[in-house]
């Protein structure tokens, strides 16, 4: 069961948590009931900039938005992911197919490009593709979120990469903890 462990678990069980961003309401709710029958924790965002804000908070572990929204555009949005959170994946989603912006959007960062009306399969495909290469970086995301709500010491997490990057599997290890609330982490 997905969610927060001790022991030798690996991270890559946690229950990732994805931001969804459009403007149009039966969008949001299309793509929420999809991430959620998948298993993710899904928060949403009518705005890139009240996505921004839930950005800030350091809970979001990928983006999929909308690249024509009211103010900001989605494509300025991912432009400042790339300053505020490179390591978040963010998917662009727009109603039309246009190269120059899909082009645009790739080199902002974003790792793939869907276009409306989309089909499920596509989504999917192209969320495994985003979280297979940042699962590495969910993971210590993860972890970060765990040692802030007081997780025990001593837990041993394991994080693996999968895909052409795949790293070995990864062990945290939270060694031990001072007086002042730091803790010290070893990586083998």
């Amino acid at each position: 069961k997905p969610g927060i462990h001790s022991g030798a678990e690996p991270l890559q069980s946690l229950i990732p948590n994805v931001l969804v961003i459009d403007d149009e309401p039966a969008v949001r709710s299309q793509l929420s009931r999809l991430y959620e029958q998948s298993g993710y924790s899904v928060e949403t965002a009518r705005s890139a900039q009240d996505g921004l804000r839930q950005l800030e908070q350091g809970r979001i572990d990928f983006v999929i938005t909308d690249i024509k929204l009211p103010g900001m555009s989605g494509a300025d949005l991912i432009a400042a992911m790339q300053e505020s959170c490179p390591d978040v994946p963010v998917i662009a989603i727009t109603g039309y197919l246009d190269i120059d912006i899909a082009v645009k959007v790739l080199k902002f960062g974003a790792v793939d490009f869907v276009v409306k009306p989309f089909d499920l399969v596509s989504v999917r495909d192209a969320t495994a593709a985003a979280q297979g290469r940042t699962r590495v970086y969910m993971g210590i995301r993860h972890l970060r979120r765990a040692l802030e709500k007081g997780a025990h010491l001593g837990a041993e997490v394991g994080v693996r990469a999968e895909g052409a990057e795949a790293a070995p599997h990864v062990h945290v290890v939270v060694a031990e903890q001072n007086q002042g609330g730091d803790a010290h982490v070893q990586h083998r």
